[in-house]
């Protein structure tokens, strides 16, 4: 046999028992929580975690119902002899801490891994929230206590939360808000905001590759601030009014006949909304900024 064939024949074997190993070495977890917590009705649920999809949903109840559910296939040269794994919950005096502990795998050579992890979260409606996460998606609901978000990559869905204040802090991601009222402060690095039907009293955004849709009344005697680099702002109005200055580089301003415009230069647009005295300031660089009423 010469050597090219001897070769060849090496560099089959080996393949074929590296596939071999790789499908006998394939093991499953899975990890289950269903259980009730205690929290004050002002109280408020701590939550850190980490690549995983929660639905948190306020209602009538007076503690917190808590179901997780994970499951993971790992395929490799060879499997892992387990997977360390769980959550952990305290009773804080009336506060609720729920954290993953961190997981590791105990010896093997991973080659890939098939994930599901889902988190649902029943909890009185009147509660606040501080939840911090890496790679996580959030869908919260009927929340009325204040709501702080601090996620790296993920996308934010709010939907019917008129609590006190907002609190998100994003790096890669998406935020959707629909009926929030109160404060909303949000940082975004490279996203999209959209925010629709809202009543906020303060707002402060500041964004880098963002864009911003944000559907809101302005307060009496509210304050609205918008700073962006290279996003687009569309603000829409429902009711009151104010004053609005854009501050801008390259981009484009319009408005709608509803604003009245006081005073045009270059780089600096302001506009009157008649109704009442809130202020709105915008500041951006390479955007465009749309005004509308509806």
């Amino acid at each position: 046999m010469n050597k090219a064939k001897l070769y060849l024949l090496l560099l089959f074997s080996v393949f074929f028992s590296f596939y071999a190993a790789r499908a006998r070495a394939s093991k499953g977890y899975e990890y289950k929580l269903n259980k009730i917590y205690p929290i004050d009705a002002d109280g408020t649920l701590y939550f850190k975690t980490n690549d995983a999809d929660i639905k948190i949903v306020g209602g009538n109840r007076s503690d917190v119902h808590l179901k997780v559910y994970r499951s993971i296939n790992i395929k490799g040269i060879f499997a892992p002899d387990e997977e360390n794994f769980r959550i952990d919950v305290e009773d804080m005096g009336g506060d609720l801490m729920v954290r993953e502990v961190k997981r590791s795998y105990s010896g093997g050579l991973t080659i890939q891994s098939d994930k599901v992890y889902k988190i649902t979260i029943e909890v009185p409606n009147s509660i606040s929230l501080k939840l911090r996460g890496d790679d996580d998606n959030y869908h919260i609901s009927s929340v009325s206590g204040m709501v702080k978000i601090n996620v790296d990559d993920g996308d934010i869905i709010l939907d019917n939360c008129n609590g006190t204040s907002f609190d998100l802090d994003i790096e890669d991601g998406n935020i959707e808000m629909s009926r929030a009222k109160g404060e909303l402060w949000v940082t975004l690095d490279d996203g999209e905001l959209y925010a629709s039907n809202c009543q906020f009293e303060k707002v402060e955004i500041r964004g880098d590759d963002a864009d911003i849709h944000l559907e809101t009344s302005l307060a009496s005697n509210g304050d609205y601030s918008v700073r962006v680099d290279d996003g687009n702002l569309k603000l829409a109005v429902s009711g009151g009014g104010g004053e609005i200055e854009i501050r801008h580089d390259d981009g484009r301003v319009r408005a709608s006949r509803d604003f009245e415009l006081t005073y045009s230069g270059e780089t600096r647009h302001e506009f009157k909304l008649t109704g009442g005295n809130a202020r709105v300031f915008v500041k951006t660089n390479d955007g465009n900024v749309e005004l509308n009423t509806y």
